[in-house]
């Protein structure tokens, strides 16, 4: 399982660092589109670019952030608990986690690939292909879900230690 786990922490890394490259991207998407208002030369579908962008960068991190264990939680609620119960809950909602992102990288997958078949677009000018922004975020919640696993195994382990 260790080397599984050392080639997915590098896939995580790979698409966090392709989440911030996609920050410098939207500054670009948007600046363009700036200048365009300021010399009455519009690029069209240019903010529809930088929302797709944004989307794109916030779920290629998902799964880097929950890798780091970065995501919100109430640490001062948490801090104040027991050790040994704080620890429970922990895996607790991680199990409830795994279930939710599942169903919800599932749903995903399903949107992608009717988006797909379909061909669905944004309507405009240039009409934009939805299927590339589904494909990722169903991607990207895939990843996270299988983070979510390691964790609660890596979580059931450290438990396991401590008792011995």
């Amino acid at each position: 399982m260790k080397s599984v786990y050392t080639v997915f922490r590098k896939i995580n890394h790979l698409f966090a660092e392709v989440s911030g490259y996609l920050i410098a991207v939207i500054v670009i998407l948007l600046l363009l589109d700036t200048m365009g208002y300021l010399v009455s030369f519009q690029i069209p579908m240019m903010i529809e670019l930088a929302v797709f962008t944004t989307i794109a960068s916030a779920y290629l991190g998902l799964s880097y952030t929950e890798q780091i264990r970065a995501h919100v939680k109430v640490d001062a609620v948490l801090s104040r608990l027991p050790v040994k119960f704080r620890h429970w809950l922990e895996i607790i909602w991680g199990v409830i986690g795994f279930f939710v992102i599942g169903l919800t990288a599932y749903a995903a997958y399903l949107k992608a690939i009717e988006s797909i078949g379909d061909g669905e677009s944004i309507a405009g000018e240039f009409p934009l292909p939805l299927a590339p922004i589904r494909t990722i975020i169903a991607v990207s919640l895939f990843l996270y879900v299988i983070q979510v696993l390691f964790n609660l195994v890596l979580d059931f382990r450290s438990r396991r230690d401590e008792a011995d």
